[in-house]
């Protein structure tokens, strides 16, 4: 499922017409924000000194106990930065040779307190989805890792 939900959002074509009309619209939002999000990519790759591998590697071992455990902790609390959501997260997840603090700024950049809010909100709302939908949206960001591969490395070697 992850490779195909991963395949559907990177794809130039249309939204299989089977899909209910809020999810096509979902997809191609998805799409844009994807775009625009791969282009800064090869940049920070380059600034933290990590390959592409490496941020797949992080994501494919995420563990899905703790970021859950993460969550949790971010539903409890009444949050008053984006740098407290952060701290939240590193305190919970951990990836054997990596020190996942490299990411703060990047993470300061993209993420704000509302977006973190509405996701949290939705997790809230979905709670049942959870335990599955961790490790289907680890994997299928791997999967959009992967099918972007070339399209950063390329960038990188320039």
């Amino acid at each position: 499922m992850p490779k195909m939900v991963a395949t559907t959002i990177i794809s130039d074509e249309p939204p299989p017409s089977i899909l209910p009309e809020k999810v096509k619209k979902t997809i191609v939002k998805a799409r844009v924000e994807l775009d625009k999000q791969m282009e800064d990519v090869p940049v920070k790759l380059e600034q933290l000194g990590l390959t592409f591998n490496d941020v797949i590697y992080i994501v494919e071992v995420a563990d899905a106990d703790q970021i859950e455990a993460a969550i949790e902790e971010l539903q409890s609390t009444e949050l008053k930065s984006v740098d407290e959501v952060f701290d939240i997260g590193l305190k919970h997840v951990k990836v054997d040779g990596y020190d996942l603090s490299i990411f703060r700024e990047v993470f300061k950049e993209k993420a704000t307190l509302d977006k973190i809010r509405k996701g949290l909100h939705k997790i809230r709302d979905n709670e049942l989805m959870i335990d599955i939908s961790i490790p289907v949206t680890c994997e299928t960001v791997k999967q959009i890792l992967i099918e972007r591969r070339d399209k950063v490395e390329a960038h990188l070697s320039k």
